[in-house]
């Protein structure tokens, strides 16, 4: 009877090395799969950003998205100029993100929830496709990485120095994407007082060398802000021309309406003017709002300052591509819908075997219906569409 236990967490164990090998082989394959053919070529942000990228010098002048051009740029210095290691790049970031979202994820809501909704980020068209381009639209999500470090630490039973002082090296990361400055105040604002007792916790001269750190990475792009000003804007999404009022207000509603019916503008990142989420997405988004809203007021607040961030420098930016900021906010209430579901449902049967079995059943084959989906729209149909073909094409 003593082995028992034994037997039970050996085959839990094995089930969890199954699933993250079975995860893992999925999340690969999406980013990675035929990445450098799926297209006849690059697109025009793609092969801008390749030209932005060609010399050290251009980087020196624009270090907007530097941490993303300047594996480009080492690739070209070492001869690898084929579209499949240059679109790597973003592919290991988009691999990147999807995992950190995972541990952000899993701290709120368990294994299983944390899972499904990782799953259902990896495969949204939006973040495939911007996972798939050689442009540096997925550094719009840096920001993940920071939060992720910042909730592994503040939930370790031992404080772990080096990830204290990696905070501070991704926080400079941070600040070289458009809007890194607004979502870090974001974050600073709802976390402030766990940023305190992790900088009281920690030796003052520990925090001095993350500052020294800090300091360190961010000076080229203080340095490229000091010969070239204008390049705040673009950091701090605030175009050169301002559109009418009437007209700002109609970009800005039709980003918000881009989340779940269609979008006002058409970018290479999307079928037509398709919306951000589909159905099922958008329905467990509403229920997690209200599970949420009802028991973490704080937190609530703060995803929905980052969703309103995105929806409105998309709107003034007339961009939707910017929307990817609002993802991850979006997939968290998405989370916080499934986990709604399952308790309830649980509630309702709690000793039942049969619906419970049929709940886990019902949200697995929605949540499949959702890969499907995304997987279909961004490897299937996008490089299909008569616009991708027309645009796709420069060597």
């Amino acid at each position: 009877m003593l082995s028992l236990p034994r037997v039970k967490l050996k085959l839990e164990f094995e089930r969890d090395v199954v699933v993250a090998l079975a995860t893992i082989g999925f999340v690969i394959g999406i980013y990675f799969w035929k990445l450098g053919s799926l297209t006849a070529g690059l697109g025009p942000s793609e092969a801008a950003t390749r030209a932005s990228a060609a010399s050290a010098h251009l980087l020196y002048n624009n270090p907007v998205n530097d941490p993303h051009s300047v594996w480009i740029y080492l690739l070209t210095k070492l001869h690898v100029t084929s579209f499949f290691w240059l679109r790597s790049i973003s592919a290991i970031f988009a691999t990147i993100f999807v995992v950190c979202f995972y541990k952000i994820a899993r701290s709120w809501f368990g294994k299983l929830v944390a899972w499904l909704s990782t799953l259902l980020l990896a495969a949204t068209p939006l973040f495939i496709l911007a996972g798939r381009s050689l442009s540096p639209e997925i550094m719009y999500l840096a920001p993940l990485a920071l939060a992720a470090l910042y909730f592994w630490l503040t939930r370790a039973k031992t404080a772990n120095r080096l990830v204290y002082l990696a905070m501070a090296a991704l926080a400079a990361v941070c600040l070289y994407a458009p809007g890194g400055i607004w979502l870090l105040a974001i974050g600073y604002g709802f976390s402030r007082s766990g940023l305190k007792q992790l900088r009281d916790y920690f030796p003052r001269k520990l925090s001095l060398l993350g500052a020294l750190i800090f300091a360190i990475l961010i000076a080229p792009l203080v340095a490229g802000l000091i010969r070239q000003p204008h390049l705040l804007r673009e950091l701090a999404f605030i175009p050169a021309t301002w559109p009418q009022p009437l007209t700002l207000i109609k970009q800005i509603a039709w980003a918000a309406i881009g989340l779940i019916w269609h979008s006002g503008i058409h970018t290479d990142l999307q079928i037509g003017r398709l919306p951000l989420l589909n159905a099922a997405q958008a329905i467990l988004a509403v229920f997690g709002f209200m599970a949420l809203f009802s028991r973490a007021r704080t937190k609530t607040y703060g995803i929905l300052a980052i969703i309103a961030l995105g929806v409105i420098a998309a709107g003034i930016n007339n961009n939707s591509a910017i929307l990817l900021i609002a993802l991850a906010p979006i997939m968290i209430l998405v989370a916080a819908g499934l986990r709604y579901l399952l308790l309830e449902w649980q509630s309702i049967f709690p000793r039942n075997p049969i619906p419970r079995a049929f709940a886990y059943v019902l949200i697995l084959s929605v949540c499949a219906l959702s890969l499907i989906y995304g997987i279909r729209y961004s490897l299937v149909a996008w490089p299909n569409t008569v616009s991708t073909r027309t645009s796709y094409v420069l060597k």
